[in-house]
């Protein structure tokens, strides 16, 4: 696409990648009108407080905001909160929103994000009263409950659900956490560190149980009390148990419904390129709903993190500038639960062998995972020199095997100083 500098961007979705998309621009000398359309009645604010200082109360609303509301006006980028995109079309390049307006665009970027998964359908009795950890409205909901309510079950043991079992207990609350594979935070980290935070936890007074799974959620007002009552859990294995409330964390579905009807590809979310571009050349896709290439790793991937809407989203907002530069960034993550952090560096499909360093039992230590001999991941327990070296090395052109670390002691500052 040819550097237009006034071409009529219009981003969906007020998240992180959206925000990104319309910042870079900016930043990047365009000029033209950038709107973005929010579906939620909040400026564009970051998600990764929500179930820590947030839901503890320790942060208000206006500071999660990325920008007050005078920075959309200084930039020019008009902004449009609390209504969807109902329809798409391609030929026509509009979009029709739930308030019935239709918008045109010569790029439009989809920044659509996901959605929580909810429970299957037939488990819950009352599934309105079911809470949610994806947005401000469903923390706040969420914090209400917890003015009134002692005992919580979260039903998922991912990082959502282990983030958030962590802040609730330390409000005092009772928190079962039910997971029904084998470990916690399955198939995204090694079993060394998913034993490690489920003894932490433990630890800490939640009560893990994995291998287990809801048949029955049965809010006590179907037998004529009041919701304050709570609910009636039936499990798998039998076992029955009774709390004032119930937190759904089983993962997110992305939101492409509109593109899809539009005739745009999905996978996991919408198929893009490198450069964040999907099947129409018009139109880029960034964040939670993109699934695409990141030339770091030799196969389309689909990442639901911070760095990646930043990383994804800068990109595409280059490539509308008439950049050739592609997406090549090492993923990463981070947790914080209780007084550890949690930091990931690259991806771990497909390892063969791992080695630990420093001591679990001391609350700091690092996984190195090695796929053919090379180092494709470390994840650390509060050991951030470990994290840095790890972004560092795994950003190198050549890959450091598992002799260069043995040489180097698996010492992040050691490693750091390896140059191919």
């Amino acid at each position: 696409m040819a550097a237009n500098l006034n071409s009529n961007v219009l981003i969906i979705g007020g998240g992180q990648a959206g925000f990104q998309t319309a910042h870079t621009l900016r930043a990047k000398g365009h000029v033209g009108p950038i709107q973005i359309i929010g579906d939620e009645p909040h400026l564009p604010y970051q998600r990764p407080p929500l179930s820590k200082a947030f839901l503890a109360g320790e942060l208000n609303v206006e500071r999660l905001f990325f920008r007050p509301a005078t920075y959309y006006e200084q930039q020019n980028i008009d902004i449009k909160l609390g209504v969807s995109v109902e329809s798409l079309c391609r030929t026509s390049k509009t979009v029709r929103t739930t308030d019935g307006t239709t918008l045109a665009y010569d790029v439009l970027v989809l920044a659509t994000g996901a959605r929580v998964r909810p429970l299957p359908d037939g488990i819950c009795t009352k599934p309105e009263q079911l809470l949610y950890l994806r947005g401000i409205d469903d923390v706040q909901r969420l914090l209400a409950a917890s003015t009134t309510k002692n005992s919580f079950l979260i039903i998922g043991g991912g990082f959502i659900g282990l983030e958030a079992a962590a802040t609730l207990k330390k409000l005092g609350k009772t928190v079962v956490v039910a997971e029904f594979q084998p470990m916690v935070i399955p198939g995204l980290v090694a079993p060394e560190l998913s034993q490690y935070l489920e003894n932490l936890h433990r630890n800490m007074g939640v009560d893990v149980r994995t291998n287990t799974n809801a048949t029955h959620v049965r809010s006590q007002a179907d037998n004529g009390f009041d919701i304050g009552f709570g609910f009636d859990i039936g499990f798998a294995d039998g076992i029955r148990l009774n709390v004032d409330a119930v937190l759904v964390g089983i993962g997110v579905l992305p939101n492409v419904e509109f593109g899809q009807a539009a005739g745009l590809k999905t996978d996991r979310g919408f198929c893009v390129d490198a450069q964040a571009r999907t099947n129409d050349p018009n139109i880029f896709a960034v964040g939670d709903c993109a699934h695409g290439q990141n030339t770091w790793v030799s196969t389309p991937i689909h990442l639901e993190s911070v760095q990646n809407a930043i990383d994804q989203a800068s990109i595409a907002a280059q490539a509308i500038l008439g950049s050739d530069k592609e997406y090549a960034a090492v993923p990463w993550f981070w947790s914080d639960q209780y007084h550890v952090k949690i930091q990931m560096a690259g991806l771990i499909t497909d390892y063969d062998q791992t080695v630990v360093t420093g001591e679990p039992d001391d609350d700091k230590f690092s996984i190195f995972y090695f796929q053919n001999d090379q180092l494709i991941a470390v994840h650390t327990a509060n050991h951030p020199v470990n994290h840095m070296a790890a972004r560092r090395i795994l950003a190198q052109a050549e890959p450091v095997t598992f002799a260069d670390c043995t040489k180097h002691g698996f010492d992040g500052k050691a490693l750091m100083n390896i140059t191919k």
